[in-house]
Parts: C-alpha cells; sequence; structure tokens
C-alpha cells in the first residue's frame, strides 16, 4: 500500500512529544474547493489526487469528513512514534549531537544536521571557497535569538549587468530535506565553479544570494520537541505557539488558505511580516536590485511549482513559466524521480506566500520546489540515505532554471491582480 512507508515520518518522531488523539488520514481531493479547504488543516502533501494531512481532534476530524472522503492511515499517532521511534535512532542521536565543527562533504551529507552544524559547514565553505563566497554572519534574529544567515555566492567577473536568484530554504520546521538540499546545491556549486563551464557561465550571470535555514528556531525545536512542528516559535500566549511563516509574507496576506487561529498549522500571524524571520528575510531582499529568479525549497509532493499560489486563475506570465517549470523537472526527473510541473496552487491555493510575494514585490521568476517524497515514502522523515539522491536530482533542476533564465533574459514582471 501506498501509504505503509508513512510510517517512517512518524518512525523517529521524538517521544516526549504529545500526539494524544491525533491521526493521520488520506483523503481524496473532491474537486478544487475541497482542497482549497483542506489545505487550511496540517497538510503533509498533495500528489496524484491525494491529500495526507493530520487532524488534531474532535473538531478537526469532524469538519474533514464535511469535506472529503477520507482513510484514517494512522489511528494512534502516539503508539505508532514509541513502535517506530528507533527505526532512525542512531542517525538521529547522531544529529543531534552538539558537536559543530567542519566536516567532510561525504560525512555531512550522511545525515540531517543542526542548525549549528549547518552554520559551521556553510563558513567552512565560504573560507575554502573564498574566491566565489562571502558569508553573511546575521541578516536578522529570530525570535530565540538565533541568527538566519545567508550567503552570495558569484565568479570574480566584473560583469556590471549580472542578476540575482534567490533561495530560501527551511521555513517550515519539519521539512528538513530543505535545508540539506539547499547545502547540496551550493557545495554543488561551489565545488564546480572552477571546471564546469555551465556552473562558471551561471556564476558569470548570476549572483545567488542564499538564505539556508529561514526558521532556525522552528527547525531546532522540531530536532528536539517535536519532530512534526512546522511553524516558528513565536509566543502567542495561553500556551500556545507559532506563526506559518509561508502565510506571513506581505502580498495578499490573510487572502485565502491560511488561518487566524494561532492554534492552527496554518496561522498567518497578528499582522503581515509580523514575524522577525520573514521580516528579516524580506528586507534582505528589498536591498538587492536586479532580482531575477526566485526558488523557495520546501517538501513533500514532488511538485515544481510557479504563480499564482494565492488564486488558481492563470497569471500573465502562464505560457512562460510552464515551460520553465516543464525544463526544470525534465532534469530532476532524469535521475528517475517523478515531479509534476504546475501552478503552485495545484497544492491548493493560499496566500501570503514567498513565492508570490516574490514574483510581485521582487518582480522575479519565481518557484516553490516541494522536494521529496511524492507521497508516502518517508514523508517529512525522508530516511538520510535518500538525502543525496534527492538533492543530486535538485542540482540539476537549480542548473535548468539558470540556464531557462540566461536564454529567456527578458521575461516581464508578472502582472499583479486582484
Amino acid at each position: 500500500m501506498i501509504y505503509t512507508n508513512l510510517l517512517l515520518l512518524i518512525g523517529s518522531a521524538l517521544a516526549y512529544a504529545n500526539y494524544d488523539g491525533q491521526e493521520i488520514w488520506s483523503c481524496k481531493q473532491n474537486g478544487q474547493e475541497a482542497a482549497d479547504k483542506l489545505h487550511e488543516y496540517d497538510v503533509f502533501s498533495h500528489a496524484d489526487g491525494i491529500t495526507t494531512l493530520r487532524v488534531m481532534n474532535d473538531k478537526q476530524k469532524a469538519e474533514v469528513r464535511e469535506i472529503a472522503n477520507c482513510e484514517v492511515i494512522v489511528k494512534d499517532l502516539n503508539e505508532h512514534m514509541t513502535k517506530y521511534h528507533n527505526l532512525n535512532s542512531t542517525s538521529t542521536s547522531t544529529s543531534r549531537s552538539l558537536r559543530a565543527e567542519p566536516m567532510s562533504e561525504t560525512e555531512f551529507f550522511k545525515d540531517y544536521r543542526s542548525y549549528e552544524q549547518i552554520k559551521t559547514q556553510y563558513k567552512h565553505w565560504s573560507t575554502k571557497y573564498s574566491r566565489y563566497v562571502k558569508f553573511i554572519d546575521s541578516i536578522g534574529k529570530t525570535h530565540e535569538g538565533r541568527d538566519i544567515f545567508a550567503l552570495e555566492i558569484t565568479s570574480p567577473s566584473s560583469n556590471p549587468n549580472k542578476k540575482n536568484i534567490m533561495y530560501t530554504g527551511g521555513q517550515h520546521a519539519r521539512e528538513w530535506i530543505s535545508p540539506a538540499t539547499v547545502a547540496y546545491v551550493t557545495y554543488n556549486m561551489l565545488k564546480d565553479a572552477e571546471f564546469d563551464n555551465q556552473v562558471q557561465s551561471h556564476l558569470n550571470n548570476f549572483v545567488y544570494r542564499i538564505v539556508p535555514i529561514v526558521n532556525p528556531d522552528g527547525y531546532e525545536y522540531s530536532r528536539n520537541g517535536d519532530r512534526l512542528w512546522r511553524k516558528n516559535r513565536r509566543n502567542n500566549g495561553r500556551g500556545v505557539y507559532g506563526v506559518d511563516l509561508n502565510r506571513n509574507w506581505d502580498y495578499k496576506w490573510a487572502k485565502v488558505g491560511s488561518s487566524t487561529d494561532p492554534t492552527s498549522e496554518a496561522y498567518h500571524g497578528p499582522g503581515a511580516e509580523s514575524e522577525p524571520e520573514v521580516k528579516a528575510v524580506a528586507a534582505y531582499m528589498k536591498k538587492v536590485s536586479k532580482a531575477y529568479g526566485a526558488i523557495d525549497w520546501h517538501s513533500y509532493s514532488q511538485v515544481a511549482g510557479w504563480s499564482w499560489g494565492w488564486t488558481r486563475k492563470p497569471s500573465s506570465n502562464n505560457a512562460i513559466l510552464k515551460k520553465m517549470g516543464d525544463s526544470v523537472v525534465t532534469a530532476i526527473n532524469k535521475h528517475g524521480y517523478t515531479f509534476t510541473s504546475a501552478p503552485v496552487s495545484i497544492l491548493g491555493v493560499a496566500s501570503g506566500a514567498a513565492d508570490d510575494y516574490m514574483a510581485v514585490k521582487l518582480q522575479a521568476v519565481s518557484m516553490t520546489m516541494e522536494l521529496c517524497p511524492r507521497n508516502g515514502g518517508g514523508g517529512f522523515e525522508l530516511p538520510p540515505a535518500e538525502i543525496i539522491p534527492c538533492a543530486s536530482a535538485a542540482y540539476s533542476g537549480h542548473k535548468a532554471f539558470a540556464e531557462f533564465l540566461i536564454k529567456n533574459p527578458n521575461i516581464p514582471p508578472i502582472k499583479d491582480m486582484d
């Protein structure tokens, strides 16, 4: 059964997280309206006409039953977490170690690393490949005081017409493959810069501005408190925490696909850019002129999506964006995957997201990349052995994205719409 491997998703979830009364459901999407309504809950993936989601309580169970035809695939989340806790225990204990020193790349990509380990590795690469990369220790701080670090990567060439490509990873805490993939793409871009003509061309044409982990607080909490944590760590009061950062951006904020309820996984926050993480990254982006491309890296569903996300209406750039998405997916699927190229609204309409923000406010050709797996297959808890295969495919997609932008240098800004 397709969902057998979903148990791996919860297999190494931390034993001290409490999921009393919670279940995981598989729901058939009965039309676009139903899919959009489901998006207001804790959705894990949308693929092949199936939405996999977590229902938290009896109220949500009753609501979801009114929306879609669903099958319970995990009845007792606590029981399964206990049963499967040791499946990846060796990997998890290693990655949670406090050791934060540079590793060989072979060692680094064997596992999902902590925020401090990831930051240390990027600093190491910035020294090792100093000809190409500038490390920015902090573009802002999180609620808990962690630095949001960034990198700028380009060739030493003095091309005055270089355009900028923005990459953001780790907005959603539990999507560990996102920061791992951004790291893999970054490292291989630097490694290949000396001898790969294609990569040299990309760095001669673009400056890559990369924020590897937008949500460090949430990421660390997903490692040490609740493996399925999605949001940041804003204290909403009364023991309730978190805002969905990818509903907090200042474009169509709170219009659709988010929640006013602070307990919701899709809570959009008290205001647009209310969260220090979003505010910091947005301010960093706004300083950049000539923004031309952007990818926000997520998991999972295996979708290369383009604007719009907040509506199902086609954008003014729909035709050229489809060609772009198709080229990226073609490159990725040569690795044996089955990614889909589609408007990001295929995942369910949602506003206040980074992709539409970057398309309109930065006037960039933007994408949301939903990484591996497609459905089931480990879910958010993709086994560490899958990091390199998935990230290698994504690296091919990254190069295809740059090639498309070079070959199409005058894609007009997307037209805003009501």
